[in-house]
């Protein structure tokens, strides 16, 4: 039987809660990439976590860190091109 939690998870789709990543620092990230502040925001930035986080390397962790930082606007602006994101967040 699963805890009360877990079901309320797997129910609503809350994978977050029903997938444990494997360290504190990924699952930091994970956190604030799913806790923006909007939906949208949340949708864009936790999915792109989803998809490439558990296999960043310690570098990229670090820019993805200090990209979480940056105003969800600008971080939305960036990801569909209305924006140019700055350079320097680009690299290592």
């Amino acid at each position: 039987m699963l805890a009360p939690h877990a079901a309320l998870a797997i129910q609503t789709g809350n994978h977050y809660i029903a997938r444990m990543l494997p360290d504190e620092e990924l699952r930091r990230l994970h956190w604030r990439a799913h806790h923006r502040g909007t939906r949208e925001a949340d949708m864009l930035i936790g999915g792109f976590f989803d998809t490439h986080g558990e296999s960043w390397s310690a570098d990229e962790r670090v820019l993805f860190n200090d990209m979480l930082n940056e105003q969800d606007v600008d971080i939305m602006a960036w990801a569909i091109g209305t924006a140019e994101a700055p350079r320097a967040s680009l690299v290592p």
